[in-house]
C-alpha cells in the first residue's frame, strides 16, 4: 500500500450512525459517506454529526464526497457539511443523490455526478464501484466484485454492523412471509412501521395489501419522500 496513504474515520467506528470515512493521499482527500447519529430519545429529529474540524482546516484539498447508499447514517450529515463547505462535489447512485437533494433545503445546490460502471478519478484516487445487496434498492454485481478481488486487495472496509454477534440473521424472505400471514388474517386494520429506506419490505406490504383488498395509508414525511423518490427514480 501507498506510504503515503492516510485512511482514518471522522464517525462510525465501533457506533451505528455518523459514518463518516477520510482517504488522503499527497495533499489530495476524498470522503467516504458523511451520516448522523440519532440520539436515543425516539426523536428522528434530535441526531449527532461527525466533527467537522479536519475536513474546515484541510477544506482545499477535499477533491469528492462519495455516497457509498442512501440510508441516513451515511447521508444524514451532509446538509451540515455543505453549510460549512458548500463546494464539494459530490457522487452517488442515481437513488442515493436523490434522496440527498430532498434533504438539502434552503435553495442550497449541490454538485452532484451520479456515477455507474465507469470509474472516476478525482485529484490522486481513481474510485471505481460495484452494486451490493442492502435493504435499500441496488443489485449485487457478484461479477464485478470478484474482478475486483482479482486484482488484489489491500484494505478492506465494509459496513459491518452487528458483525460480531454470533448466530445468523434471518432472511427477509420469512419476515415477508409472517407480514403475509399477519395482514391476512387480519378482520381490521393492520398498523405497521418500519424504516423508509427499507423499500424492499415496503414493497412486499404495499403489494400484500392488494392482494388482500386492503386499502393503503402512508403516514411520515421520510416515508413520503421517499416514495416521491422511488417512482422518479429508475431502479
Amino acid at each position: 500500500m501507498d506510504s503515503n496513504l492516510k485512511v482514518f474515520a471522522l464517525g462510525g467506528l465501533h457506533e451505528v450512525g455518523k459514518n463518516c470515512y477520510v482517504l488522503e493521499k499527497n495533499g489530495d482527500i476524498i470522503i467516504v459517506d458523511c451520516g448522523i447519529k440519532f440520539l436515543n430519545n425516539n426523536n428522528l429529529a434530535d441526531g449527532t454529526v461527525p466533527n467537522f474540524a479536519y475536513l474546515l482546516e484541510n477544506r482545499s484539498k477535499i477533491k469528492g464526497l462519495f455516497i457509498t447508499h442512501g440510508h441516513e447514517d451515511h447521508i444524514g450529515g451532509i446538509p451540515s457539511l455543505l453549510q460549512l463547505i458548500p463546494t464539494i462535489p459530490i457522487y452517488g447512485s442515481e437513488f442515493s443523490i436523490s434522496l440527498l437533494k430532498k434533504k438539502i433545503r434552503g435553495g442550497t445546490t449541490i454538485s452532484a455526478t451520479i456515477f455507474h460502471d465507469e470509474p472516476i478519478t478525482t485529484g490522486e484516487f481513481r474510485v471505481d464501484f460495484f452494486r451490493v445487496t442492502h435493504s435499500i434498492p441496488e443489485k449485487f454485481d457478484l461479477v464485478k466484485l470478484a474482478e475486483t478481488g482479482k486484482r488484489g486487495v489491500d484494505l478492506l472496509l465494509s459496513d459491518s454492523t452487528n458483525a460480531e454477534v454470533e448466530g445468523t440473521t434471518p432472511s427477509e424472505a420469512k419476515v415477508v412471509k409472517r407480514l403475509e400471514n399477519i395482514i391476512t388474517e387480519a378482520t381490521g386494520r393492520v398498523i405497521i412501521t418500519s424504516f423508509a429506506s427499507n423499500v424492499y419490505r415496503l414493497k412486499k406490504v404495499i403489494e400484500i395489501a392488494k392482494k388482500t383488498s386492503k386499502k393503503i395509508v402512508l403516514l411520515g414525511s421520510s416515508l413520503l419522500r421517499m416514495i416521491e423518490v422511488i417512482n422518479k427514480a429508475s431502479l
